[in-house]
């Protein structure tokens, strides 16, 4: 359903806007494990990765939301918690990259489309890799490569560092 689509790619870009709006306002945001987005798969993994080994969603901890961990949360989760100022910025934010890609002025790559919001939150469509020069770094980027092919990006390589 396109109207599914829009929203949830929507949304996930918008949710970014926090970060960036609170720290241009001067405002904390903080969030806690329970924010963590509700259906992913790896939801206890989430937690860990942003409050620290051992951290599960039910513990209670908080941190500060930032541009390195907001890709952790969900919008639902997060933007009725936030400050007045920064969640009408983000709703309006949400607004006009649905109404945006609905009318069809503007439409993202297709990894961010079939990725936004969901496990794998890939957004970029390009990527550059530099192996070494050395067998085991050369197989470690065809591995890389292949797991972004798989998610509908491509790659680019710099091979300036091989002899």
């Amino acid at each position: 359903d396109p109207e599914e689509l829009f929203d949830r790619v929507a949304r996930n870009v918008a949710l970014a806007e926090a970060v960036f709006e609170a720290e241009k306002r001067g405002v904390e945001i903080t969030v806690t494990p329970d924010q963590v987005k509700p259906d992913h798969p790896r939801r206890d993994e989430l937690a860990e990765e942003v409050f620290g080994a051992g951290t599960t969603v039910d513990d209670d901890v908080e941190t500060t939301l930032t541009a390195r961990n907001v890709n952790k949360f969900a919008y639902d989760t997060v933007v009725p918690e936030l400050p007045e100022g920064v969640r009408d910025h983000v709703e309006t934010t949400t607004e006009t990259f649905r109404d945006g890609m609905e009318s069809l002025s503007f439409m993202p790559n297709s990894p961010t489309l079939m990725n936004a919001g969901d496990e794998l939150q890939q957004l970029s469509a390009c990527f550059v890799d530099s192996p070494d020069d050395d067998i085991t770094d050369i197989h470690q980027t065809a591995k890389e490569a292949a797991e972004v092919f798989q998610s509908g990006g491509g790659m680019g390589y710099a091979f300036w560092k091989l002899r």
